[in-house]
C-alpha cells in the first residue's frame, strides 16, 4: 500500500506496520511532487508482539491490560 507523507504525519501508523520511503514522486493530475512511502506488515518480533517502530507502549495497551 503507498501513503503520502502527509497521510502519515497526520494518521500515524499502527503497530505492526512499517514504512520505507519511496521519494519524492511526480503523480499525473498533479502540480507538485509527492513525498510517497511504501506500508508494509512487519513480522512479529520473538514473543509475538509486532513491532512498533519505536513507538512507546502506553501501559494499557499491554497483553497484561488487555486480559
Amino acid at each position: 500500500m503507498l501513503a503520502s507523507a502527509d497521510l502519515i504525519d497526520r494518521l500515524g501508523l499502527p503497530p505492526g506496520v512499517a514504512k520505507r520511503s519511496l521519494g519524492d514522486l511526480r503523480l499525473r493530475g498533479k502540480g507538485a511532487d509527492l513525498a510517497l512511502y511504501a506500508l508494509t506488515k512487519t513480522p512479529p518480533r520473538a514473543g509475538g508482539r509486532p513491532q512498533t517502530e519505536g513507538r512507546k507502549i502506553a501501559p494499557e495497551e499491554t497483553p497484561a491490560a488487555l486480559s
